[in-house]
């Protein structure tokens, strides 16, 4: 399994996305710059779900990020 360390922009709101980013420019607040380790559970073109815990013997997943693609700024892979 794929350990991603993703830097992100996140909105600083509850409703994380590209019209909340937009908002934030409008209004001249910086957004958080975050960065998120975990486990890459699935991946498309639009985001990347990565799990902080993983339970092989049950293939279960806890604590879930979904981060918009647009939003990611730097990726590397852990492992």
């Amino acid at each position: 399994m794929t350990i991603l360390k993703v830097t992100w922009t996140d909105a600083q709101t509850v409703n994380v996305g590209l019209e909340d980013i937009e908002v934030l420019r409008k209004e001249g607040l910086p957004p958080a710059i975050c960065e998120t380790v975990g486990f890459l559970i699935n991946e498309d073109d639009k985001s990347l779900m990565l799990a902080q815990e993983l339970w092989n013997s049950e293939n279960k997943v806890k604590y879930i990020h979904l981060i918009p693609k647009s939003l990611v700024i730097k990726r590397r892979v852990l492992r």
